[in-house]
């Protein structure tokens, strides 16, 4: 499994990822020297929707919502009692808190490299790479909408249950 690249420097992702680029930037030195795709994230193990919002990561968020979408409905259908949902949070809180650095290291990089390959003048390069990367406080807002709408969603289905359950 190959973690870093060599055509992309420390200084160009330490620019696109912005804010905590030291915690990243060592946490990705230590996976390629152990060859691993796995490093304890917390912050994305505790607040996933919100850490990957906050970095970019706008599909992961959509994915995952959608998938929990799904499991919630599946539930729903075969009268679960809510399990497969819950057990999809748990498991995505795993999987986003051993492989969350992993998945941002892959996002990173691939994003670098679309951006060097507009062969930019080196300050418009580096606006670029800001810019793409970083932090989205729009993010985490446009997040807690979507997750806000998707709860509903979720919920929905069960409160109707419920009162036609009582209703006989």
């Amino acid at each position: 499994m190959r973690l870093g690249d060599k055509e992309i420097t420390g200084e160009e992702t330490a620019l696109f990822v912005g804010k905590n680029s030291y915690y990243y930037l060592r946490k990705w030195a230590e996976m390629e020297q152990k060859s691993s795709a796995i490093s304890t994230n917390w912050e994305a193990f505790v607040s996933f929707f919100y850490w990957a919002a906050a970095r970019k990561m706008y599909h992961y968020v959509g994915v995952t919502i959608a998938v929990l979408l799904v499991g919630a409905f599946i539930d729903l259908w075969f009268g679960l009692g809510k399990y497969l949902m819950r057990g999809g949070i748990v498991v995505t809180m795993v999987v986003y808190g051993i492989f969350g650095n992993y998945m941002y290291k892959h996002y990173s990089t691939r994003e670098i490299k679309r951006i060097k390959a507009k062969k930019l003048p080196p300050e418009q390069y580096e606006a670029a790479l800001r810019q793409s990367g970083g932090t989205s406080i729009k993010g985490v807002i446009i997040t807690t909408i979507c997750l806000a709408i998707a709860t509903f969603i979720m919920v929905l289905p069960y409160a109707i249950r419920e009162v036609l359950s009582k209703q006989h």
